[in-house]
């Protein structure tokens, strides 16, 4: 008897080891390939659940249950797909985010030929029967035909909903989207009647207590709930999936579910077939019973032998147990003691890690004001040695231009006196006496004109140096400031500087932000403009008779940017960096001293208090961008 036992004992777990190894390799196998990739590619799923369905659907403290999700859940832990519950509070809201492919599937809703043409859906997993409920004091003896002469409830949208309108073509029907109000005005008789599911009649009139309606047997609704699952339109595929694994379930799962779910009470029916199969398992089951009665009197005497020694191992278990508890309790109040000194030894490091944490912080804000300092110190030094550097150099172009700029100044009278009487005794030379002499002396003073004319644009364009030379240094000088619109006033000077710099031929792309306006010295700003186009013109397009320049205005919040482009022949990099520096020039021995664009580097910088940035492509131009402050007063 005992290797039988054995025998079958083994038999079982081999049984069930093999059956869940073979369950876990082989339960995807009903998915087709295609099926499969789906599921890959859309790893979760979204279900709109009825709110109030129940026991079918429904919510019970924000959690999802109902016959429906032990449906689902079985789904998801048989095959591994994830479903995402998406809530809406009504029944035809639910309708519309199905229609609107807000949602991908729905899980008990019953098919019709207005659904069909927006969803697809999986075979029924649940029949449910509609009933007629009325008072039980309603005296009226009613039928199909004559029940909706009366004030009839229905819950709106549902599919018996759709079938009484189809069917019947009633007229006056309550619609309701809440089952408990629908049974509240039963009750209380603001309504005759009510067409409801018997799932849901059942399991309402329990909740709320009611006690004073009936179904009525007179009346019968031609129109059971084929619960199923239904899926949007573009996922036909999701559907196939959905009724494979309901098909799936082993029966005896499905019976519990419906079984745990659905109570019809003293209205429920038992199907024939089932009842006959219950009957003969309930035979079986008293043969069963008879002979193992016989069995288990032959067993009794084994039994009570066994029980003796039982008794006995079981008083040396207990004298065991003893022993383990006394030796528990030991050790657990061991580790209590232990559990008690590691929290206090916590207690404390946790109160030093916070000290350490606030000094750690202080610290660091100290190091970032500290470095804060250090900056401004170290800015505040570079600007004074800047200043510093500009100031000397303006008190040395100041004193050489001074000095230089007297004799030149009285060098240029003499001269041009010099010329202007070379031109009246040109005009008084006598042509009858002294015919002789008269081509030589006629040669003479036009040699002498030549001679004092080129003299006189030698010492003009000196002047003009040191005049830009003086320039560089006396921005300091304060003239009249007043309000400017810039766009206005770069237009201006634009258009006097084509006259005056022989620039008639070049085109001017004005790109003007309008009305910006600031408090601003015309003089300076003309300055500014005259340097950058003067050295777009000798520099950029070699005083070329045309060319083509872009000046642009913009400003953002408080920030002013004007640009200068030309498409000329641009700045090398071994060159770019050195553009702003005093006497540098790219055209050593022309007439350029290299002070033009330093001296707009000193105004950007020193007066505007703002940037001068240059950019450059050989060959294709160069761009400067000048910006500052918008407040900034230009002196």
């Amino acid at each position: 008897m005992k290797n039988v036992k054995t025998l079958t004992v083994l038999t079982v777990v081999c049984f069930l080891l093999f059956g869940s190894v073979y369950s876990e390799e082989n339960h995807m196998s009903i998915f087709t390939d295609e099926e499969l990739d789906w599921l890959e590619a859309h790893p979760v799923i979204r279900v709109a659940p009825e709110d109030d369905y129940a026991p079918v659907e429904y919510y019970y403290e924000d959690e999802f249950v109902g016959l429906s999700s032990d449906y689902l859940d079985w789904i998801s832990e048989t095959y591994d797909i994830q479903f995402e519950i998406v809530y809406y509070k009504t029944w035809s809201e639910i309708l519309d985010a199905l229609k609107n492919e807000e949602v991908d599937i729905q899980t008990a809703i019953v098919k019709t030929p207005e659904r069909t043409q927006y969803l697809h859906f999986t075979d029924p997993y649940a029949s449910v029967p509609n009933v007629v409920l009325v008072r039980k004091d309603f005296d009226v003896s009613l039928n199909i035909d004559t029940v909706f002469n009366y004030k009839v409830g229905i819950i709106k949208d549902y599919a018996v909903h759709e079938y009484i309108k189809l069917v019947h073509s009633p007229t006056g029907l309550y619609e309701y989207t809440d089952i408990r109000e629908s049974l509240t005005d039963l009750s209380l008789g603001k309504i005759d009647a009510l067409v409801i599911d018997l799932a849901q009649a059942s399991y309402y009139i329990q909740e709320m207590a009611i006690s004073n309606v009936t179904i009525s047997d007179d009346v019968k609704i031609d129109f059971e709930y084929k619960l199923r699952f239904a899926t949007i339109k573009d996922y036909e595929i999701l559907s196939t999936i959905l009724n494979k694994a309901i098909k799936s379930m082993p029966e005896i799962k499905r019976q519990e579910l419906i079984n745990k779910w659905i109570y019809f009470g003293e209205y429920s029916w038992v199907d024939q077939y089932l009842l006959g199969i219950l009957l003969s398992l309930i035979g079986i089951i008293f043969l069963f019973f008879l002979v193992t009665t016989t069995w288990s009197i032959t067993l009794k005497r084994q039994v009570n032998i066994k029980t003796k020694e039982l008794d006995a191992e079981l008083k040396h278990s207990r004298d065991i147990a003893k022993e383990l508890e006394l030796l528990t309790k030991e050790l657990e109040k061991r580790v209590e003691e232990r559990s008690k000194s590691l929290v206090s030894t916590n207690e404390h490091l946790e109160f030093a890690l916070v000290n350490l944490e606030k000094k750690e912080m202080k610290l660091s804000q100290m190091n970032q004001l500290l470095e804060d300092h250090i900056d401004i110190l170290e800015e505040t030094q570079l600007q004074l040695i800047e200043a510093e550097k500009i100031n000397a150099l303006s008190r040395l172009v100041i004193g050489i231009a001074h000095e230089v700029n007297t004799p030149l100044g009285n060098g240029i009278t003499v001269i041009s006196y010099a010329k202007h009487i070379i031109e009246e005794m040109s005009e008084s030379i006598p042509t009858e006496e002294n015919k002789a002499k008269e081509s030589e002396y006629q040669e003479y003073l036009e040699e002498l004109r030549v001679i004092t004319g080129k003299a006189l644009d030698y010492l003009k364009s000196t002047a003009k140096i040191i005049d830009d030379f003086r320039s560089v240094a006396d921005y300091h000088y304060v003239e009249g400031v007043k309000e400017l619109t810039l766009d206005k006033e770069i237009k201006d000077i634009v258009n006097l500087l084509k006259q005056q710099r022989n620039l008639v031929n070049y085109t001017f792309n004005l790109d003007l932000q309008e009305n910006v306006k600031v408090n601003i010295s015309s003089s300076r700003l003309f300055q500014i403009l005259s340097v950058m186009v003067e050295n777009t013109y000798t520099h950029g397009y070699l005083e070329a008779s045309n060319g083509v320049i872009d000046i642009s205005l913009r400003k953002q919040g408080n920030n002013i940017s004007l640009t200068f482009k030309d498409y000329g022949k641009g700045i090398s990099k071994e060159i770019i960096n050195q553009v702003f520096e005093p006497f540098y020039t790219s055209q050593r021995g022309s007439k350029s001293m290299g002070l033009g664009l330093y001296s707009a580097y000193n105004l950007v910088k020193s007066v505007l208090g703002g940037k001068i940035a240059v950019d450059s492509i050989p060959n294709e131009g160069t761009t400067f961008k000048i910006t500052f402050k918008g407040e900034t007063t230009i002196k």
